[in-house]
């Protein structure tokens, strides 16, 4: 769900409704997976002409490990999550 959101929030919100590209990795490290989710859009900040509610970052945080938000060098956003692996 974190990683659904996290590419949802690139297409809808980095290139505002122009061409771009999503960057996505993943790994898996001893107990945990992480998945990176990236753009070259217009960076993040807040939008008055956003279609949507804000909840999206909150969605993802509430649904990972660990949570890293950073701008990207040559522009864009960059999301890093973090998964527990859990041995049920």
């Amino acid at each position: 769900m974190a990683a659904s959101e996290a590419l949802t929030n690139v297409v809808v919100h980095a290139y505002r409704g122009g061409p771009g590209e999503i960057h996505l990795s993943a790994g898996v490290s001893p107990g945990e997976i992480w998945v990176h989710v990236a753009d070259d859009g217009c960076g993040f900040h807040a939008r008055s002409d956003s279609p949507g509610l804000g909840y999206g970052l909150k969605l993802i945080a509430q649904n990972t490990d660990g949570l890293t938000i950073t701008k990207r060098p040559n522009g864009g956003t960059e999301l890093r999550m973090r998964f527990h692996l859990r041995s049920d």
